[in-house]
């Protein structure tokens, strides 16, 4: 099967925790809109998690809760484009995230996120 007819996958699953959050993990915040319905988010691919992460700028330590993750943040095309598939996968961004206990994230599927990673580093060469 070519990655072109593979189909996206789509972060639903709930994560227990922001500790929970590993490199390889394909996360999506579970934000809502203020009608209830999933608000219009980005998709990324975890890299790399600082347990202990310091500001950038003047080297001061984060409070203990917060986790620094390195991430590559996806453009995924619009739910409203049926079928979705990795194929249809760009890179929009390297960037980081400061989370704590106040983020909810869901994450795709761990046995779908491999294919995914593998076509985004492709694409990064």
């Amino acid at each position: 099967m070519s990655i072109e007819t593979l189909p996206y996958p789509d972060p639903r699953v709930p994560v227990a925790g922001y500790t929970a959050i590993a490199a390889g993990d394909v996360i999506r915040y579970a934000a809502r809109d203020r009608f209830g319905g999933p608000a219009d988010t980005q998709d990324c691919i975890v890299r790399d998690v600082e347990t202990e992460p310091r500001d950038f700028a003047t080297g001061a330590a984060f409070p203990a809760s917060c986790r620094r993750l390195h991430v590559t943040v996806l453009d995924v095309p619009p739910m409203t484009v049926q079928p979705r598939t990795i194929g249809d996968v760009r890179v929009s961004a390297e960037s980081t995230l400061i989370v704590d206990d106040d983020d909810v994230f869901v994450r795709a599927d761990e046995k779908d996120a491999p294919m995914l990673v593998k076509y985004v580093d492709s694409l990064r060469r």
